[in-house]
């Protein structure tokens, strides 16, 4: 007999899994809190982690989804970065192939 599948209309549901091999990756997905001296003077600034980059970027999208203008210049920047950064790490990649 075959497996009845239950589907549902609304938003998509999707699963993410990802493998951190080193600390430096971990801390990088983690981000980092703000360090302070005694007298509240930074010693290290926090680094936010991908969690809440994707918090951060997924507000944008919203609101850009809404025609707000601000995030839609959010929006325009950030994809041109990731745009920049993936052709850059394309670049950096073919030329290490190449050896």
């Amino acid at each position: 007999m075959a497996d009845k599948q239950v589907t549902k209309t609304g938003s998509l549901q999707s699963e993410m899994t990802i493998a951190l091999h080193t600390n430096y990756a971990i801390g990088l997905w983690l981000g980092r809190k703000r360090e302070k001296q005694e007298d509240n003077t930074p010693v290290k600034h926090g680094i936010i982690g991908m969690p809440q980059f994707f918090v951060r970027a997924t507000l944008i999208n919203q609101d850009s989804l809404n025609n707000n203008p601000w995030a839609d210049e959010a929006m325009y920047r950030l994809e041109e970065k990731l745009r920049s950064a993936t052709e850059t790490m394309t670049g950096l990649l073919s030329n290490w192939m190449k050896r």
